[in-house]
């Protein structure tokens, strides 16, 4: 009589938490479409105001404070423009497929009008960092990936890098 046992128990392929970030995902995603469909009318409706003006009425108005106003607006509403299509899922499915399981990250700050990101975690070891840091350089997205500083903690007894990596963000200014 033969008997095989199998230890390894099979890997489940969905995960509550994993249904729950997906729906947190596609409802950021939603929200994010409306404000960019709204700042986009808004933007429209501010562009149309301002052609409607003609030069004797922007003569009769306050001066030229309400078409400055105007303008300040439709400069506004072209930042949230921008903002909102700033290629964020690239980055963030660019620092995802970096990541291992021996690399936690705690922060990512992405600043889209500087091209810059700064990511924030903790390594299980040097080598692991070391090879994160390859693997972001080698992200289509992520350019000039450098250590920014790193210190060594303990945590529930064992060593782990907490680290601050720096990189210039070759999407923010698409």
């Amino acid at each position: 009589m033969k008997l095989e046992l199998d230890f390894v128990r099979p890997r489940r392929r969905y995960t509550l938490t994993g249904a729950l970030l997906l729906v947190a995902g596609i409802a950021a995603a939603a929200f994010g479409t409306q404000q960019y469909v709204a700042a986009s009318r808004e933007i429209a409706a501010l562009e149309r105001e301002l052609a409607s003006l003609t030069p004797a009425t922007r003569a009769r108005a306050n001066g030229t404070a309400d078409v400055d106003r105007l303008r300040a607006r439709i400069v506004l509403a072209n930042q949230v423009v921008r903002k909102k299509t700033v290629p964020w899922d690239g980055l963030f499915r660019d620092i995802e497929s970096a990541s291992s399981v021996k690399i936690g990250l705690l922060a990512v700050e992405p600043d889209a009008a500087a091209g810059l990101v700064r990511i924030s975690g903790e390594a299980r070891d040097a080598a692991a960092l070391t090879d994160y840091i390859e693997r972001l350089e080698a992200q289509s997205s992520l350019k000039n990936v450098h250590l920014a500083g790193h210190e060594v903690k303990m945590n529930q007894g064992r060593p782990v890098v907490r680290f601050n990596l720096n990189a210039t963000w070759a999407g923010a200014q698409s």
